[in-house]
């Protein structure tokens, strides 16, 4: 690779980088699992005291840091660099993993670059369970490519485990051992045995979770909320869409698989017999989240561009050479437009404000809420009030198709109207920034109504509740309702209601 080539690369690192610490948007799972480790930490216990669909690892293991920092925004850039720090370690275990693939058309630059260049449309950057998940499914990966013994297996299935446990979405990996064994043609005993040693390695790493739940009686709380729940929210629902970086590193990848499999050797030898094994379980990796069912694609695709770049590499490498000879700054100018395609996305962020100015928010917000109830959509919420989340969460209209769910929905206007929360973000369905004025057909008891959640009669009597004991006020650009007798600092905009 070229001096030009390797600038490029190194230039566009470091700004992947620097915008994943502080330029992105926050998405709103990054307060809402902020939210949960921090209630874990007071004590509280999912599923029964608030509602949550996840499972409960990260936030097992995040508890002591929130329970030491202070309340207020600044948790927002310590945990979206601990979130950098987590992909940083995802890249070092795909270095890992290809180097062992790749042999001497080994590139540790090219593939950490090929790895940041769907880090923003995967939303690698955001603090979720997925992002301890990588780190172990991949390290658990990067054993099997070493070596194909019953010790190396046993650990694998440690550490694949323990990734189920934060994401049980990986668990379609504990099948890639057992794949490759059978594509390689192994003999049976010595299959089972790596089999065998993977289970108990894998039962051993959902031990912690188990306990845990077991302690707590969380166990069929657990298995309805994460399991039950989630099917039938995503009955139905399949991939439609990839971005542009990830079709690019796809279409590079599946070259790669055919290029590892024609080099390597006779299946005899330990060396080829390894590169086999990563070459088809890295393929069924990839192959297996293009068709995972499930409508957040970015979350799904996560692990599978991850193990697509050692593949992708040796292709990419030859590419780059090649455009290189030709035309020398062609390297550079390809290099910005990935950058610019990728992170352009969550620098515009849709829906969700940047980063540093949900961290002002959450602030502000905190100092308003107290310990009072809040009627609030994450990331728009104060994340150190213990019932920031129960007057919402579990009233989403999408997670109605649970019976129990649905039922409360029911009694929602009355809920709110008895907890007088202190805070009630208005504009609900579609948030975004407002003007100086609020719309009285797009507020929350409009869209409710709208929504099919409340009836017309229930809508009504929320409004006539908002409207006569709160004021609107402008928050960080957000509309929200806040209880009169709260002091409101001068230098927030009030709002108008209009019709």
């Amino acid at each position: 690779m070229s001096r030009s080539t390797r600038l490029s690369l190194l230039l566009v690192v470091a700004l992947y980088g620097v915008s994943f610490l502080w330029g992105v948007s926050v998405d709103h799972d990054e307060g809402e699992h902020l939210h949960s480790a921090w209630l874990v930490s007071q004590g509280l216990l999912p599923f029964i005291d608030f509602f949550q669909t996840h499972s409960p690892m990260l936030w097992i293991v995040a508890a002591p840091l929130l329970a030491i920092l202070p309340p207020g925004g600044a948790v927002m850039p310590v945990f979206r660099l601990v979130s950098v720090l987590l992909l940083a370690l995802s890249i070092l275990q795909v270095v890992r993993i290809a180097r062992r693939v790749n042999g001497r058309d080994a590139n540790d630059l090219l593939t950490a670059f090929l790895c940041l260049g769907i880090a923003g449309s995967t939303e690698l950057f955001c603090f979720r369970p997925d992002l301890v998940a990588n780190v172990l499914s991949l390290a658990a990966i990067a054993l099997l490519t070493g070596s194909v013994r019953p010790r190396s297996s046993l650990l694998s299935g440690l550490l694949l485990g323990l990734a189920v446990s934060f994401n049980p979405k990986q668990a379609y990996l504990l099948a890639v051992l057992p794949l490759a064994g059978l594509a390689l043609r192994m003999g049976a005993r010595r299959l089972f045995l790596l089999v065998a040693a993977n289970g108990v390695g894998v039962l051993a790493g959902l031990l912690p979770l188990v306990a845990w739940l077991g302690m707590n009686g969380l166990f069929g709380a657990f298995i309805d909320a994460v399991f039950v729940l989630n099917a039938r929210l995503h009955a139905g629902t399949w991939l439609s869409s990839i971005g542009f970086s990830y079709g690019a590193l796809a279409l590079c990848a599946s070259a790669g698989v055919a290029l590892i499999v024609r080099r390597a050797g006779p299946p005899e030898d330990a060396g080829s017999s390894a590169r086999r094994v990563s070459g088809i379980a890295l393929a069924a990796a990839c192959l297996a989240f293009v068709f995972k069912p499930g409508p957040l694609w970015a979350y799904n695709m996560q692990m599978c561009g991850l193990l697509a770049a050692p593949l992708a590499t040796p292709v990419v490498s030859r590419l780059l050479a090649w455009l290189g000879s030709r035309w020398r700054l062609l390297p550079w100018v390809a290099a910005a437009a990935l950058f610019l395609v990728d992170v352009a996305r969550p620098y515009r962020g849709g829906d969700h404000p940047p980063h540093m100015e949900t961290t002002s928010t959450i602030g502000t917000l905190g100092r308003l809420a107290g310990d009072d109830p809040v009627v609030a959509m994450t990331p728009y919420h104060p994340i150190f009030n213990r019932d920031a989340t129960a007057l919402y969460s579990s009233w989403q209209w999408k997670w109605r198709v649970h019976p129990e769910v649905g039922q409360s929905l029911k009694a929602m206007a009355d809920q709110i109207i008895a907890a007088r929360p202190s805070l009630v973000l208005a504009v609900w369905g579609n948030v975004s920034k407002c003007g100086s004025q609020v719309s009285r057909g797009q507020t929350l008891p409009s869209d409710l109504v709208q929504s099919g959640i409340l009836s017309p009669e229930g809508g009504g009597r929320l409004a006539s509740f908002l409207e006569s004991g709160y004021r609107l006020v402008d928050v960080s650009g957000m509309p929200f309702w806040v209880r009169r007798d709260i002091e409101v600092d001068a230098s927030l905009p009030r709002l108008e209601l209009v019709d």
